[in-house]
């Protein structure tokens, strides 16, 4: 586990060590670069060792030195495939596994990425045909950040190792604030700074002199195989692909432990591990001082599988950390906090850990999936012709008969409406459901500036349409790889990987083993979801093995309650840092919406609005980190 940057058409030693040292936490262990001038190209890598040690030094490069490459993150198969390159005649210098993707790129040439297995952002200078390959994983568990001007290219595991680029100035891209607001995280491939943006999972881009390219070299199933009826015909393949990777990702020449939340995923990782021998395996979990604490699972979990089990409670106020997150994160993420303090206490005891991120993609474990179940069969019938000339119109009569409900904590109401009114319109009612209020205009026009409005281009439901183009029977085949392919990957996976590397920890997502993914999403909706209950597939999976209490809790997820934070520090920080000065200097927000909140009594039905509060608030604070260049201990004065 690594960072890397680089620079291609332009750099110098000095930047490019400058760009790798402002990401030292991801890399505490060594540093390593590779510099041509003809063309310029300059590769630097930060390294947490965690296999060989001692020899594990990257660049890493192929016996003539013409093929040099950096690589971020695991390659699992690196034994398999180091013994077949030397049956064909390559040499190996360590016993790391980075050095196998030289020798794997002289095979096969930009094919190469196919034969990984694992989690990688690699970086690939081939000097004898001059050209630079960037890849990004098959799922997309490493980032990989591009910035492009002409023919510079520069990229890195984090957009701050930019910032020492005399050619890049941050600035705060308004259309991915926008999805950042209405889903919580900036969905593809744009992110929130102007012109950077994300390598898409599954890509191989290659840089020559004069341009640039791009190809995918995977895909999930195109659809799931029909001949699966019943959910006992996917177990015993789930529990075998999920030891098996587990096993996989348990390699180590350091100390390895597992995050546990008390849920079953995570659960379901703790006992494959305790079933690999070895010792008892080290389990962390993390309280948040609320009645949604979950520790209290967590430790049944613990004695059940006899875990060297650790645990912490957060005792003070999340949102005193957030400019520290958010500058280690890049974006302002209500749902980062915890990891980031999870991946700290964990840090203290072992180099890498387990997670079970992955396996509500993967089974349809989110309660998303309750609300589309009644959605199932009028959506199939509906059509966007019913929805245009009914449906809308109804919502739009309405929504000007319930806009003289004063109250704010109708608003929940008001969008549960606008849900159901946009049977038809799947590429509506799923962001809806994900929180989405771009389509009422009196919230667009309460929320934005004028002046924002008219500078927003990009807008949420256009992005997701594309995805539910599809013709499968059941809508929610369309919301489990639309959730796979966005909301797991540029929300969870990248909160995963900051928070763990800002603490110089490896964490590894055993559920999103390539196999296990593409056996999962062979399995039909409607066998995940049979009988009308989540994760039906991996809850029958592990009967017998996790604790009955495990396997009926229901789902709540690894996260703070609005409501409670609001009334501990939300509310006092928000009074103190959005003022109608900084709001008006902003020229983003209307500080009448913001003071709106404020001053409504606390209310449960308003979660909603405290999360978009608790965004708002983190958008100044990214701007005071990102544009203004404060540290994160002056974000919020004194």
């Amino acid at each position: 586990m690594c960072g890397i940057c680089g620079t291609a058409g332009f750099g110098d030693p000095a930047t490019i060590r400058e760009m790798a040292r402002s990401m030292i936490h991801r890399g505490p262990d060594d540093e390593g670069y590779f510099e041509s001038t003809l063309p310029a190209v300059y590769l630097a890598n930060r390294r947490l060792s965690i296999i060989d040690v001692e020899g594990g030094r990257q660049p890493v490069y192929s016996e003539d030195r013409s093929v040099v490459a950096v690589q971020n993150g695991e390659i699992y198969n690196f034994r398999e495939l180091r013994k077949d390159l030397e049956s064909r005649g390559h040499t190996f210098n360590s016993l790391t596994d980075s050095e196998v993707i030289p020798h794997l790129y002289q095979e096969y040439g930009e094919d190469f990425p196919q034969h990984l297995d694992g989690m990688f952002a690699i970086a690939l200078w081939d000097s004898s045909n001059r050209k630079l390959l960037l890849v990004r994983d098959h799922v997309g568990i490493k980032p990989l950040y591009l910035w492009q001007r002409e023919d510079q290219l520069a990229f890195a595991s984090e957009v701050k190792a930019f910032m020492p680029l005399r050619q890049f100035t941050p600035r705060l891209d308004l259309d991915g604030l926008h999805f950042l607001l209405n889903v919580r995280f900036v969905p593809g491939e744009r992110t929130l700074f102007g012109g950077v943006r994300m390598l898409p999972p599954a890509t191989v881009l290659v840089w020559e002199t004069g341009g640039t390219r791009e190809r995918r070299f995977w895909e999930l199933p195109a659809d799931p195989d029909p001949s699966i009826k019943k959910p006992e015909e996917g177990l015993e393949q789930t529990r075998y692909l999920l030891a098996r990777a587990v096993r996989k990702q348990m390699v180590s020449d350091v100390p390895l432990g597992l995050y546990l939340s008390g849920g079953m995923d995570s659960s379901s990782l703790v006992a494959m591990a305790a079933n690999n021998g070895g010792g008892a395996v080290k389990t962390y979990s993390l309280g948040f001082n609320e009645p949604t604490d979950e520790l209290a699972d967590s430790r049944l979990v613990a004695e059940a599988f006899a875990t060297d089990h650790h645990e912490t409670t957060i005792s003070f106020d999340a949102l005193s950390i957030m400019p520290e997150v958010t500058w280690h994160v890049e974006e302002p993420k209500e749902n980062a906090i915890q990891l980031y303090l999870l991946s700290r206490y964990a840090s203290g005891h072992v180099k890498v850990a387990l997670s079970g991120l992955g396996g509500d993609e993967l089974f349809g474990g989110y309660r998303i999936f309750d609300y589309a179940r009644p959605m199932v069969i009028p959506e199939r019938f509906a059509g966007r012709s019913l929805n245009r000339t009914l449906l809308w119109p109804l919502r739009n009569f309405l929504s000007v008969l319930t806009g003289n409900l004063g109250s704010m904590k109708w608003d929940l109401a008001r969008r549960a409406m606008d849900g159901a009114l946009s049977l038809g319109v799947p590429e509506r009612w799923y962001p809806i459901l994900r929180n989405m209020w771009e389509h009422d205009r009196r919230l667009f026009k309460g929320i934005y500036t004028s002046s924002a409005r008219k500078t927003i281009e990009t807008g949420v439901e256009s992005f997701f349409a594309p995805f539910f183009a599809a013709t499968h029977p059941d809508i929610r085949e369309e919301i489990l790889r639309t959730e796979f392919r966005y909301k797991m990957v540029d929300d969870f996976l990248l909160n995963e990987d900051k928070t763990s590397m800002a603490n110089s920890l490896e964490v590894r997502v055993p559920f999103l083993d390539r196999e296990l993914v593409e056996f999962a999403f062979s399995i039909p909706a409607r066998v995940k979801f049979s009988g009308g209950h989540l994760k039906v597939v991996l809850k029958k999976a592990m009967e017998g093995i996790l604790p009955e209490r495990t396997l009926q809790k229901p789902k709540w997820g690894f996260t703070f309650d609005s409501y409670y934070q609001f009334q501990k520090d939300l509310r006092y920080l928000a009074e103190r840092q959005l003022t109608r000065e900084f709001m008006e200097s902003q020229g983003i927000f209307q500080h009448t919406f913001i003071r709106g909140i404020l001053d409504h009594p606390p209310h449960r039905w308003m979660r909603w609005h405290y999360f978009l509060l608790w965004l708002i608030l983190g958008v100044k604070v990214w701007q005071d980190l990102f544009i203004f260049g404060k540290k994160p201990d002056e974000c919020y004065g004194t």
